[in-house]
C-alpha cells in the first residue's frame, strides 16, 4: 500500500483491510509513521510516537515474526515457518549440531529442544543448561547456632563440596525448617561451593533447619529470642509525694522518719531496681511495724512475690525474681508494697536513670548509678543534677556530675553538717527515642540516707 492509498481510508476502513488480508498491522503502524515525519513540520500538533506501537504490530504480524529469527547470527527464512492452524502462531523445525547454541529475535518466541532415536528420545525447553550431574561428597551448614530477634530473617549457608574439598557449583541444595516456624525452599551453589537460605521469625522459640543433598544433610539451629530493649521513654518525671504539711521542714530522727514525713502513706516502697536475673525493693514503714512481714505484690498479676520484715528503724528490703520479658520493660510492671490495710504507691520497674548504691563513706554521701540510652545530644543536657530535699515541696542541688560513655555514675558529696539524715534523687535529661533528638527529663526516685 502506498502512502497516498493509507491516507485515502480511515480508521473503519483500514481495519477491513487487515481483515481480509489485504495489508498487515505492521504495514499500516509503519506508513503511519511515515506520514506523521511528513506532515509534522507543518502541522506540529502530534505529541510523540512510541516505538513500542510498530513492535507490537510487528509482533501481531506472523510474517514479520518470521523474518525476525536469528539462529547462531544467521537469520531464518520465513519460508522455513509453517502457519499452526488459526492461532497465528508459526512454527519452524531446525536441525542444529552438538553444543550450545544462541536464538535471538526483535519479538517473543519459544524453543523446544528434542531428539530421538530408535530406541530412546529426550525433549526439554529452550534455555536450559545442562551438564553432568556433579558429584558431592560433603555438607556443611554455618552458622550452626545463633540467636536473633523475632521480625528479624534467619540465614544460613550450606557448602557442598566434593573431591579434595574442591566446592561444586550448580548444585540444588534443599532446606526444610522445623520448630516455632516451618519452611522449605532450595537454592543452588555459587561457583564457591555455597548455597543461601533465609527464613522469617515471627516468635520466640527454637527451629532446626535441615539441608540436604541427596542422601547427605546437616543441620542447624536458630533460636529466636526477644532482645533486652531500652525502657520505654514514656515515663513522667517521679513527683515528690503530696506533702502532710506545706513547707514542712524535714528534721526527723532518721531518713525512714524522713520519707514518712513527707508521705500521706504509713509504707512507702522507695526503689525498685534490677539487679542481674533479679529485683531489688528497698522501702520503710511506720516503727509501729516493726517486725512486722511486707508483702510486696507484683501488680500485673497481683501475686506476692517477696516477705521482707519490718526493722527496728521503719526500714526492710527483699528481692525477686525479674517478671517475664514480655512485660518487662512496659509501664504495667510495677511493684506495690502491704502491710495490712496500707499500701504503697505502685512503683515502676524501668527507668531510664537508676540508683545502683547509695551510702556513706570517709565522711561523704556516696551516690552510683545508670542513665540508660539514648543520651542527650547536648553535654549540658547530659548533666546529672543532685538534689537534697530540704522540705516537702523543695530541694536544692548540691552536686553537678556528667555519666561516663556507658551511662554509669559515680558522684561524692560531703555529708551536710548537723545532719542526721537527708533524703536525695538525681535529674538529668535523655533522648525520647532513639530517632528523636528532643531531650526530656527523668529522674531517680527519692531515697533516704542515714549518716
Amino acid at each position: 500500500m502506498r502512502l497516498e492509498e493509507y491516507a485515502a481510508h480511515d480508521g473503519l476502513a483500514l481495519a477491513e483491510l487487515v481483515r481480509e488480508g489485504q495489508v498487515t498491522p505492521a504495514e499500516l503502524a509503519h506508513l503511519a509513521v511515515r506520514g506523521a515525519e511528513r506532515t509534522e513540520p507543518r502541522l506540529g500538533a502530534i505529541a510523540g510516537l512510541y516505538d513500542d506501537a510498530v513492535e507490537s504490530a510487528e509482533a501481531a504480524d506472523p510474517e514479520a515474526a518470521r523474518a525476525g529469527i536469528v539462529l547462531d547470527g544467521a537469520a531464518q527464512p520465513a519460508s522455513s515457518f509453517t502457519a499452526i492452524g488459526g492461532s497465528g502462531y508459526a512454527g519452524a523445525q531446525i536441525p542444529v549440531d552438538l553444543g550450545s547454541h544462541r536464538i535471538t529475535s526483535t519479538v517473543p518466541f519459544g524453543v523446544t529442544v528434542y531428539g530421538y532415536d530408535q530406541d530412546d528420545s529426550y525433549g526439554y525447553g529452550g534455555g536450559f543448561a545442562l551438564a553432568e550431574v556433579a558429584s558431592v561428597t560433603q555438607l556443611a551448614v554455618t552458622p550452626a547456632t545463633e540467636t536473633l530477634e523475632p521480625g528479624r530473617d534467619g540465614c544460613v549457608e550450606a557448602k557442598a563440596t566434593g573431591a579434595a574439598d574442591a566446592p561444586v557449583a550448580d548444585v540444588r541444595v534443599d532446606f526444610s525448617v522445623a520448630g516455632v516456624h516451618a519452611a522449605a525452599g532450595f537454592a543452588p551453589t555459587g561457583a564457591d561451593g555455597v548455597a543461601r537460605y533465609c527464613w522469617r521469625g515471627t516468635t520466640t522459640g527454637d527451629d532446626t533447619v535441615t539441608a540436604s543433598v541427596g542422601a547427605l544433610s546437616r543441620t542447624a539451629i536458630k533460636r529466636w529470642r526477644e532482645r533486652e530493649t531500652t525502657p520505654p521513654v514514656t515515663e513522667e518525671p517521679v513527683k515528690d509525694p503530696p506533702p502532710k504539711q506545706e513547707q514542712q521542714e524535714v528534721k526527723g530522727e532518721s531518713a525512714s522518719d524522713l520519707v514518712l514525713g513527707c508521705a500521706e502513706q504509713m509504707v512507702v516502697l522507695e526503689d525498685v531496681v534490677p539487679v542481674g536475673s533479679k529485683v531489688r525493693l528497698v522501702g520503710v514503714a511506720d516503727r509501729r511495724f516493726a517486725g512486722k512481714t511486707v508483702s510486696i505484690v507484683f501488680v500485673p498479676s497481683g501475686k506476692v512475690v517477696a516477705k521482707p520484715k519490718v526493722a527496728p528503724d521503719g526500714s526492710f528490703s527483699a528481692t525477686a525474681p525479674l517478671p517475664p520479658k514480655r512485660i518487662r520493660n512496659t509501664n504495667a510492671a510495677r511493684y506495690e508494697a502491704r502491710i495490712g490495710a496500707e499500701r504503697s504507691l505502685k512503683l515502676k520497674l524501668m527507668r531510664r536513670m537508676r540508683i545502683t548504691s547509695i551510702g556513706v563513706a570517709g565522711g561523704k554521701l556516696v551516690v552510683s548509678g545508670t542513665v540508660i540510652g539514648p543520651f542527650a545530644a547536648r553535654k549540658a543536657d547530659r548533666m546529672i543534677e543532685l538534689q537534697r530535699r530540704v522540705s516537702c515541696t523543695r530541694s536544692e542541688r548540691v552536686a553537678r556530675a556528667l555519666p561516663r560513655a556507658n551511662g554509669s555514675f559515680r558522684i561524692a558529696v560531703p555529708v551536710p553538717a548537723g545532719t542526721a539524715a537527708a533524703v536525695y534523687r538525681l535529674r538529668t535529661k535523655v533522648r525520647a527515642t532513639r530517632s528523636s533528638t528532643r531531650a526530656v527529663d527523668t529522674f531517680t526516685l527519692p531515697r533516704g540516707v542515714n549518716f
